[in-house]
Formats: structure tokens, sequence, C-alpha cells
């Protein structure tokens, strides 16, 4: 992971007087690893979870059932309500949220490297919201450092424009 772009987004949210958390799902904490590293971090940076299993989707960040239910847990719209959910829990400016399938195998119908990064954020009066889908190649841990590494570029480019 780029620790220049990581740092360089913990500046900006530093001089913005913003902030950011995080809700993980398949990169087991490697976002809120990455974001805490720069000098400032614990300024800006809330807090991050780590919602594995799909119980802890709902107790801890509030996913609705059926948004599970209806999409499954390997969707943009998990993705967007686990976002909302640590942006609420944390009450940060901005949130991530990362959900996926890390392989070796297919996970709810959904192929090894598909994962959806949500951004959320309210910088002023309007809700901002960032989806991407990506299907990524490569062994479990290189899918897994790769999302964690786009979902650090998503909310640079986002703060790049603030």
């Amino acid at each position: 992971m780029s620790q220049l772009r990581t740092t360089s987004l913990i500046q900006t949210l530093v001089r913005n007087s913003q902030s950011v958390s995080c809700a993980e799902s398949l990169t087991g904490g490697l976002l809120i690893s990455a974001l805490v590293t720069p000098t400032g971090a614990s300024e800006v940076v809330y807090g991050g979870v780590t919602t594995y299993a799909t119980h802890t989707k709902f107790q801890v960040l509030g996913v609705p059932e059926d948004v599970v239910s209806e999409h499954g847990t390997v969707s943009k719209q998990t993705a967007l309500a686990m976002a909302r959910g640590a942006r609420e829990l944390f009450g940060s400016t901005w949130a991530v949220a990362i959900t996926g399938v890390a392989g070796p195998g297919p996970h709810e119908g959904q192929q090894a490297g598909t994962v959806f990064i949500a951004l959320v954020g309210k910088p002023e009066s309007e809700e901002i919201i960032q989806i991407e889908k990506h299907i990524l190649s490569g062994e479990r841990g290189e899918v897994r450092q790769e999302t964690a590494e786009l979902a650090v570029e998503l909310l640079a480019l986002e703060l790049d424009n603030w």
C-alpha cells in the first residue's frame, strides 16, 4: 500500500477538519491499519470495525436484514448500508465500507475476487455516495490487499475534490 498516498489522505482530512471511519469484511482490518499508520491519524481516524460474520453486520452496523436477504452480503446495497452504519456509529464525516469474496471459491453466487467498496460522506449539507464494484484476480491475500488499496484510493480521490 502506498504510504505516501495514505499520508496525503490523512493530511487532507486534518487540513479540512474532517474525519473517517471504516467497516470491513473480507479485508479483516487491513484498511483501518493503513489509515492509522501515518502521523496525525489519531486526529481524524475515528475507528473501524470488522464485521466478518453476517450477524455482526446487523448487530454492530445496523445493516437491515432485508438488504442482506434480498441482495446478499456481497452487494452494493450491503456495502452502502455498512458505510452508513460506520458513519453513524463513529460520527465521522466520511466512512468507507468493504465487502466481497477473497476466495478461493465463490460465495453467494459471486465469484472469488468480487468486491464492493462504498464511500459515504456528509462534508456539507448533502450526502455524498460512491460505490465501486471490482473483479480482482490473484490469491486470497492479494485480493484482500488490493481491495484495501482501492478503498484508500477511492477516499483519497473524493477528498481531492474538496
